[in-house]
């Protein structure tokens, strides 16, 4: 069983996994993938599970491991997942404790409510297109008009993600295969080498590094096209985690304690 159970995957996620080894809170970290526990370096207060899981593997999860809370700490844009983890605990009875990522506002950006918008407007402009949003989208940057010669793909190093956007018709010398966030230095480099003249990004916040690449984008004198987050969920910020995370933790062990 463990005190806490965390849905991670982001930088915020790792931090707060750290945080709880710390603090030698008994607690299983879920990411998503093998990479995505690669880059989390615990010990035995802290298991770690790897795997995608729907609805109904997280409440068998959350049956089994009978936590005093889970916390979210999922990428924003991982919407579906976050309805699946607040339905989960609705059903199981837990508290479930959401981390909000802080937005950066986006002066001069072209901001779009769905990928598709974002498309149909990158379709009446010209020039190269540098997409940051991963391997998930490049099926649907394929209308972008002429994509194999327009589209730069900047992709986590995953092999089977880089394979899928080749089989999809991408230049291997278009596909970028790099684990961020990346500083403004090096978002301005690729930039250039590509010669891109528009980004396409999410607005991932401080943590995902946004801030960096609006800076380069603009010294590069490109446009942006921004699919914004989906509806936001209300939640904490990291030091008001950490406080509720360390209240429970507290609580639990004056029960065991009384017993």
């Amino acid at each position: 069983m463990s005190d806490i159970v965390l849905f991670g995957g982001t930088s915020e996620g790792r931090l707060l996994a750290e945080f709880l080894e710390a603090q030698s809170i008994p607690s299983l970290v879920c990411v998503a993938t093998e990479y995505g526990q690669s880059l989390l370096h615990l010990k035995d207060t802290v298991k770690v599970m790897t795997g995608r899981l729907d609805e109904q593997a997280m409440i068998e999860l959350l049956e089994k491991e009978k936590p005093l809370a889970v916390v979210d700490a999922t990428h924003p844009y991982a919407d579906i997942v976050t309805k699946n983890i607040q339905k989960a605990c609705q059903s199981v009875g837990v508290t479930c404790l959401r981390l909000h990522r802080d937005s950066v506002e986006a002066d001069k950006g072209h901001i779009f409510s769905t990928l598709e918008e974002a498309i149909a407007w990158i379709n009446t402009q010209p020039g190269i297109v540098f997409s940051s949003l991963g391997a998930k989208t490049a099926k649907d940057l394929c209308a972008i008009s002429d994509y194999q010669d327009r589209v730069y793909l900047r992709v986590l190093p995953f092999p089977a993600g880089i394979s899928s956007c080749a089989e999809l018709g991408y230049p291997m010398a278009h596909i970028i295969g790099m684990q961020g966030p990346f500083s403004r230095r090096i978002n301005e480099a690729m930039f250039l080498e590509t010669k891109a003249s528009i980004l396409l990004t999410k607005e991932a916040g401080a943590g995902g590094g946004f801030p960096e690449k609006l800076e380069a984008a603009r010294a590069c004198g490109m446009q942006v096209a921004i699919v914004a987050r989906p509806d936001d969920v209300a939640g904490l910020t990291m030091d008001e985690m950490k406080k509720a995370i360390l209240e429970c933790a507290q609580g639990a062990r004056s029960v065991q304690a009384e017993s």
